[in-house]
């Protein structure tokens, strides 16, 4: 027999996390259930031999002073206030607005996800829960996960990255569901093809935080080690979207080639022969720039409730829309249960 909940929200992304959070400030238990292992999304950090690096966003940042001061607050004594301070290079960044004179930066000293991971503390989020189905039926959703376990909702929310949404609500045999998945399906996610790369013995430090090459395949590369310290250099490198997708399906072996030799002519021949490398294929990395909608999705399916929240719900904003707009979402869903 599934298991019933008042409402299940499904990615332990930030949107999924601030979600579930404004909910359970409600009084409401919002479980999430994840596929992953760890919490954070799209927001990763990974250690090799000893040498930590973020491969997805690479820092926070934003205006809003709720989205702000919240994640400020925690780890302060390994806050990097105002990372990156120094920026190299006129190419542009993944969110432009990210310099903008309102908007304040930062990362921390050993990771940001696991900054992230606090939220286990008090909410309560299922890792390893890959969802596999969801379907309407006349007493709700019902949620089919990894394992064969079944949950049921009258209210189900996917803070999952945007095709990811689309992929289990394409299942849904319901118009109102089919309808919403025909206007979503005109927005997409940009690809980003990431390399990780350590020197022990670079011949120099760089003498910058972040380089956003002018002219490049590259987007951006990341001087890893000032932000985490430790011996030699640890450096990540970000692709362009259009020449990540063209090689997305290509084996790994042959973009990490094709990163370092980009990497090469912007550092010199020693950015070859990394000692350890990591790479991973961000397939949604962020949201094309034309892509972006002015609130979450909240809908009525028969006596239940669809929610939709992410990045897609708030223009040029990127990790802070995803926050945001998990908030904004469970408010409306909250205020649509006890209307005035």
């Amino acid at each position: 027999m599934p298991n019933n909940f008042e409402c299940i929200v499904v990615g332990a992304g930030l949107a999924g996390l601030s979600l579930s959070r404004r909910l359970q400030q409600a009084g409401k238990t919002a479980p999430v259930l994840e596929r992953s292992t760890s919490v954070g999304g799209r927001v990763a950090t990974r250690e090799l031999e000893g040498h930590i690096f973020d491969y997805g966003p690479v820092f926070f940042h934003g205006r809003d002073s709720q989205f702000v001061d919240f994640f400020e607050q925690w780890e302060s004594d390994k806050l990097l206030a105002g990372w990156p301070k120094r920026v190299r290079g006129r190419g542009l960044p993944c969110q432009p607005e990210a310099f903008a004179p309102n908007q304040t930066r930062w990362a921390w000293r050993g990771g940001m996800r696991p900054v992230l991971q606090r939220f286990r503390e008090t909410i309560p989020v299922e890792l390893g829960k890959e969802v596999l189905e969801i379907r309407w039926t006349t007493h709700g959703w019902e949620i089919l996960s990894a394992g064969s376990e079944m949950r049921s909702t009258p209210t189900l929310f996917l803070a999952l990255a945007h095709e990811q949404n689309l992929a289990l609500l394409s299942q849904v045999d319901h118009p109102v569901v089919q309808n919403l998945v025909e206007g979503l399906s005109l927005h997409s996610s940009l690809a980003s093809l990431t390399l990780a790369a350590h020197y022990r013995n670079p011949p120099s430090v760089p003498d910058w935080d972040i380089w956003y090459p002018e002219t490049s395949n590259l987007l951006l590369l990341s001087n890893e080690s000032s932000k985490h310290g430790g011996e030699g250099l640890t450096l990540v490198y970000q692709a362009k979207p259009v020449w990540s997708r063209n090689r997305m399906e290509r084996s790994g072996e042959d973009w990490t080639r094709e990163i370092l030799q980009e990497a090469c002519l912007l550092l010199g021949d020693w950015a070859a022969s990394p000692d350890l490398t990591h790479s991973h294929r961000w397939k949604y990395a962020r949201l094309d720039s034309s892509s972006y909608l002015p609130r979450p999705v909240m809908t009525r399916v028969g006596d239940g409730w669809l929610g939709l929240a992410g990045d897609l719900y708030l223009p040029n904003r990127g990790l802070e829309a995803s926050w945001l707009s998990g908030i904004k979402l469970a408010e409306a869903w909250l205020e649509a249960q006890n209307p005035i």
